[in-house]
């Protein structure tokens, strides 16, 4: 028999091990009516939320205004597609540099259904055309207030009813311009098509597309233009693309001007910037583009004129103080002698030339008549008459710069004789020029330092008469192709202050 001690242990013992395993079948149907509720839960959740987001998307593609989905058609996912059906997308047609492959593109997307194909704030009116008649509907009220055949009826009729500040908003299509849109004395004005190979504006006669003016004495302010191409098409051009007059803080931006006599003419104007811009043309004609008259602070950046005219000027500028070019190109598409530069300044002061490029062009790449503080940095000038030619300007300051087989010269100047450096060239490529690589004549206070002068077919280095105060120093002139000398130095030793010192070359200095 067992004592009442272990009775009692043994009782214990056996009511524990039935506790527990009550409790753990407890536990069990708790956890397992936990897991059925949490998958019940995830479910309900799930449809609630899949009803709301449908709710959602099928209101945004009712609701018109807000999703801003611009049709004129049945289908409202027609913009998407090109007239054959197949994918288009805005990337592929904006890295297409033949600006004329597009044909198929603006013959079909007058029929279909548009979408602007990024987010913008409401506009004030939107254009777009069917088979025969253009037509402008009011942003605000979604009402279509205007039609007609005429687009520049349509655009110059609401400016003239409205007060400053305009949002004009064109769907991809081609609108015929048949004379001019003219906007006078307004501030605040805004054009945007949906892309520069999207929305195009083709004269059909010999005019000028655009012409903005602003008053003489008090300038209006803020004109922009955006998102599309201007095209002269088979016309024999005369005339501008664009005309901006007497306005301050203009915008030109994500859109090309094509085969007009001059492309963008811009005169006594302050602050315009140009951005992300072509020009093209495969007939003659006389500029890219032409800033004239007394004009401040300008900025263009990836910009590019592309042409087959030797006798054309990419950009030229004249009584133009504060200009900032970066990777601005200038690059007939036929390299042959004529009278055309790809960079002109006249008169100009304070010029930054940042990363740009003069290749091709039937003169000099880069031409400089007067003014002060030229600053050329990582820059390119090839396959040009001359590379760069600069003549009675000064400050005029070269570095990390190429200039490279071109006809006559890689760089002259002349002239340079107000102030101190008149020229510095520094750490700068002189390659395979025609005559020499660098030319400096009546000249005072240079410096040339630092620079490769290779394989030019007489000097690398040739500094003329009339030159004084000059130092250079450190230069690698070895391997020009003159059987004598690499660096030919005509100011007399006894007559001028020319120091040289350390360069790598056969040279001559007169005595």
């Amino acid at each position: 028999m067992k004592s009442f001690l272990e009775s009692l242990v043994s009782e214990q013992t056996r009511r524990s091990y039935k506790r527990g395993k009550k409790e753990g079948t407890s536990k069990f149907k708790v956890e397992k009516k936990a897991f059925w509720g949490s998958i019940l839960a995830v479910c309900l959740l799930t449809l609630v939320f899949s009803s709301a987001y449908w709710t959602s998307a099928a209101r945004e593609i009712t609701t018109e205004e807000n999703s801003l989905l611009l049709t004129d058609g049945s289908n409202p996912m027609d913009g998407n597609l090109d007239i054959n059906g197949d994918a288009v997308h805005n990337s592929s047609l904006l890295n297409s540099t033949d600006l004329k492959v597009t044909g198929d593109l603006w013959s079909g997307s007058n029929n279909r259904t548009d979408v602007l194909e990024y987010p913008i704030e409401p506009y004030d009116y939107l254009f777009w055309k069917d088979e025969i008649n253009y037509f402008a509907k009011n942003g605000t009220t979604g009402e279509i207030e205007f039609s007609g055949s005429d687009i520049t009826q349509l655009v110059e009729n609401i400016v003239s009813l409205s007060t400053d500040g305009l949002f004009l908003c064109f769907k991809k299509g081609v609108y015929t311009l048949s004379s001019t849109i003219s906007i006078t004395e307004k501030n605040d004005i805004r054009i945007m098509g949906a892309g520069k190979e999207l929305t195009k504006f083709a004269v059909s006669a010999d005019i000028t597309a655009f012409n903005i003016t602003g008053n003489s004495e008090s300038h209006n302010s803020r004109f922009e233009i955006s998102d599309c191409l201007i095209d002269a098409g088979d016309v024999s051009s005369t005339k501008y693309g664009v005309y901006i007059k007497h306005m301050d803080s203009i915008q030109l931006h994500d859109m090309a001007v094509t085969s007009f006599d001059t492309h963008v003419y811009v005169e006594d104007c302050q602050k315009p910037s140009v951005y992300n811009f072509v020009v093209w043309s495969d007939t003659s004609f006389s500029y890219g583009f032409y800033f004239k008259g007394f004009n401040i602070d300008i900025k263009m950046h990836e910009v590019s004129i592309l042409h087959s005219d030797p006798n054309a000027d990419g950009i030229r500028f004249e009584n133009y103080d504060s200009i900032e070019l970066s990777k601005v190109y200038v690059n007939p598409t036929l390299t042959e002698q004529g009278t055309g530069y790809g960079f002109v300044f006249v008169d100009c002061n304070w010029v930054h030339v940042i990363g740009c490029i003069a290749d091709g062009n039937g003169n000099a790449g880069y031409y400089i008549s007067s003014g002060s503080g030229f600053f050329f940095v990582n820059s390119w000038a090839g396959s040009n008459l001359k590379g760069l030619l600069s003549v009675d300007a000064d400050q005029i300051q070269i570095n990390s710069s190429q200039f490279y087989s071109n006809v006559e010269t890689g760089v002259t100047i002349t002239s340079a004789n107000e102030t101190y450096p008149s020229a510095s060239i520094t750490g700068s490529h002189f390659l395979h020029n025609g005559i020499y690589g660098l030319e400096i004549e009546n000249t005072n206070h240079t410096i040339v330092v630092g620079n490769h002068f290779r394989n030019n077919t007489i000097y690398g280095i040739y500094y003329n008469t009339g030159n004084d105060y000059a130092i250079i120093k450190d230069n690698d002139a070895t391997d020009n192709i003159h059987e004598n000398y690499d660096i030919y130095i005509n100011t007399p030793r006894s007559g001028g202050n020319v120091h040289i010192d350390q360069n790598f070359g056969r040279i001559y200095h007169a005595p």
